[in-house]
């Protein structure tokens, strides 16, 4: 599920997570993100691009990029935001985030990162985390959408489940970092897990 192909099975994986994501994704941007007009954002794993039109569409940032490295995915984002990317107000890289973020962003010059469904994979978690303290502004912050539910999900892939152990891990890497309460209800039911930049 971390990054889901073309064949019948990625098929059925994309339907489920573009389905199980939708409203999380766009409850986290009108709740948490809170773009303003010539920011930069960052989407990890923005999957079928549900969060980034109305990232898009807020503020407008200045810089919008969303790095995808399921190739399934990519060719759908590539699809459904193609004027977009040609005109040049949306990036998408299929790289892993912290490659991409070493080649192409520059110290303290992010705004904000959002990542809905993503942290169960990013191993090791202090390696992305210091990244993304690195690339975001002071007072910046990620946003981290969680499922208790993906705990029921193989180990060897989902591996960061304990969400205080991720808030620590945040903390070690020098936010100020909280999770707030459950928000929605059944299947988008998730907590947000806030890392602010100091």
């Amino acid at each position: 599920m971390r990054a889901p192909g073309n064949g019948l099975s990625g098929t059925i994986a994309r339907r489920l997570m573009a389905g199980v994501n939708k409203e999380t994704s766009l409850h986290i941007v009108h709740n948490f993100l809170d773009v303003k007009q010539g920011q930069t954002v960052i989407e990890l794993g923005p999957g079928s691009g549900h969060a980034l039109r109305p990232i898009l569409d807020s503020g407008p940032p200045s810089r919008t990029i969303g790095i995808e490295i399921s190739p399934a995915f990519l060719d759908e984002l590539d699809s459904i935001f193609r004027n977009e990317i040609e005109s040049g107000v949306l990036e998408i890289s299929g790289q892993d985030a912290v490659l991409f973020m070493k080649e192409h962003i520059q110290d303290a010059s992010v705004d904000r990162i959002m990542a809905s469904n993503v942290i169960y994979f990013l191993n090791p978690l202090s390696k992305y985390l210091d990244e993304f303290y690195r690339v975001l502004k002071p007072g910046g912050y990620a946003v981290f959408g969680v499922k208790d539910r993906a705990k029921e999900g193989d180990p060897s892939v989902f591996v960061n489940l304990d969400w205080d152990n991720c808030i620590k891990k945040m903390e070690d890497a020098g936010f100020t970092a909280k999770k707030e309460p459950l928000h929605l209800d059944g299947d988008a039911r998730y907590f947000p897990m806030v890392a602010v930049r100091n």
